[in-house]
């Protein structure tokens, strides 16, 4: 089990599952809760729909893609080390598979491979916090987090708002609520740009 702060910059779970598939049993589980907070930045803790998949799956799936990730590099090696385990391993033994090379420290974020979590991921990302898309909350956290120029910053503000404008999810009282939101946002830029 594993948590997920929705509005983390990433925009996708860091869930790295590792474990061989010879490790687990078809009963086993994995699972991924997304949170936030009640009032986007403080508030009580609240959790959305969670992620659960059979665990050997995932592992199957995680290596299928580990091993076919080749993209523009024909050299990459992507082999995968795969331990001699069985279900419920004694404490000490080795059960994780590792792989050949990974140089970024990837390897098992499942979060990332096709046909897996990614459309999960998608629908976390359209959760409504404080009436606006986490998608939405995520783009606006990022733009403070790059140094970009005042000019820029209020651009992509306006870029972000016209977003959520598009979405069409509000009605003629969350639109208003909205329009207060964003100007509040606006006013949070000019006063961290002085």
């Amino acid at each position: 089990m594993k948590g997920w702060y929705l509005l983390s910059k990433e925009s996708e779970p860091s869930l790295r599952y590792k474990a061989s598939a010879d490790a687990v049993t078809e009963w086993d589980l994995i699972c991924c809760v997304p949170w936030g907070l009640s009032n986007v930045l403080s508030g009580k803790p609240a959790v959305y729909e969670p992620y659960v998949e059979q665990a050997k799956f995932a592992s199957d799936m995680r290596t299928y893609y580990w091993n076919h990730r080749r993209g523009d590099n024909s050299k990459r090696d992507c082999g995968i080390h795969h331990p001699n385990a069985t279900p419920y391993p004694k404490p000490g033994t080795q059960y994780v598979d590792v792989p050949n090379q990974d140089g970024g420290g990837n390897f098992g974020r499942i979060a990332r491979v096709d046909g897996l979590m990614v459309d999960w991921v998608n629908e976390s990302m359209d959760t409504l916090m404080a009436g606006i898309e986490a998608k939405y909350w995520v783009s606006f956290f990022k733009l403070f987090s790059e140094g970009k120029p005042k000019e820029e910053i209020e651009a992509e503000l306006n870029n972000i708002a016209r977003k959520v404008r598009q979405s069409g999810h509000l009605d003629s009282k969350e639109s208003m609520l909205e329009e207060q939101l964003l100007a509040h946002l606006n006013a949070i830029v000019d006063l961290s740009l002085k």
